[in-house]
């Protein structure tokens, strides 16, 4: 994706000349909110247990609430993760949101975490599909469950070595 940015900038400003795209360009139009984003707010687990995770597909109706929900409520907002990707919903026992999960692939390198899990610079190039980054973690706003965003201790990433 970055070769491509740096490809079209190159071209934009005449350095080079790229042949006409092969495709039209499928780019969604800016997200419009509805009302199905607000929703009234439980307060205790024992009102939405049992959970379900629900994975999005990119164009359904669900698909489009997940980038409606981010947008609005996320603070980084909605932007296209990188890379393979996987979103979820959390949904209560009669199907409420609570909260959108969005993975991606990891960076390459990353040094803090390179660090924190002692790869040297072989395992760093063996290991990065056994690494997933979570570029989005949202508990909509009205959600006041107490230790909903439970997390654990930085001793799992350990785990990948």
């Amino acid at each position: 994706m970055m070769a491509r940015v740096a490809m079209l900038a190159m071209h934009r400003d005449g350095r080079i000349e790229l042949p006409p795209p092969k495709w039209a360009q499928n780019r969604p139009g800016p997200i419009v909110f509805g009302p199905d984003t607000e929703l009234p707010s439980p307060t205790a687990l024992d009102e939405v247990r049992p959970v379900e995770l629900r994975m999005q597909v990119r164009n359904s109706r669900e698909g489009k609430l997940w980038n409606e929900y981010v947008a609005r409520y996320h603070y980084l907002g909605y932007k296209t993760l990188v890379g393979a990707q996987m979103r979820y919903t959390v949904h209560a026992r009669d199907g409420t949101p609570l909260a959108m999960l969005g993975f991606s692939t990891a960076a390459w390198r990353l040094a803090p975490r390179d660090s924190l899990i002692g790869w040297t610079p072989e395992l760093r190039e063996k290991n990065p599909p056994r690494v997933v980054d979570n570029p989005r973690f949202l508990i909509l706003p009205w959600i006041h469950i107490p230790t909903s965003a439970r997390t654990s201790s930085p001793s799992s990433a350990a785990s990948c070595r």
